[in-house]
This record gives C-alpha cells, structure tokens and sequence, in this order.
C-alpha cells in the first residue's frame, strides 16, 4: 500500500445466521442508510429499520472495541451483537 493512501472498504450483506467479527470503527448515516465499518468491511442497514435502531442503540458505544454482528432470521431480534476479547 502507498503512504498516504486509505484502505478500501468493502461493503457486504449479511446473510441470516452470518456473523461480523472485527474492530468497530465507526459508524456513519445519511437519510438512506447507517453504516457500520468494522475492519476493512462495511455493511448497510435501511434507515428506520429494526436493525438500525439496534445499531444505534448498542454499538455507538462500542467504537473502537472487538465486536461481533450476527444477522439472524428472527424478526424480533434481526441482529446480536456481541464484544469479543
């Protein structure tokens, strides 16, 4: 990688009963979107949605720590979220 340049984010979908591990490096919305970076990975959930809202609510927090993001098929409980030593 050249000095100076930036590591290219891939954005990916989580299918159910896939999990993200990784470092949480930020999240990010516009009008459309939040965005959720951990490592060199992005994955996008609708603005407004469930997983959204769980989003917000319980990863905010935990920029900067080892975290893990499990897309499941429950409607109740669409993403667990978990910290990983």
């Amino acid at each position: 990688m050249r000095k100076g340049s930036s590591r290219k984010m891939k954005k990916i979908h989580l299918s159910p009963w896939t999990e993200l591990c990784g470092k949480l490096l930020g999240i990010s919305t516009n009008d459309y979107l939040v965005n959720v970076k951990i490592g060199d990975r992005v994955i996008s959930f609708q603005h407004g949605s469930h997983e959204a809202k769980l989003v917000k609510q319980n990863l905010v927090k935990l920029v900067g720590k080892k975290v893990g993001v499990l897309k499941t098929d429950l409607p109740e409980k669409p993403l667990v979220i978990r910290v990983l030593k």
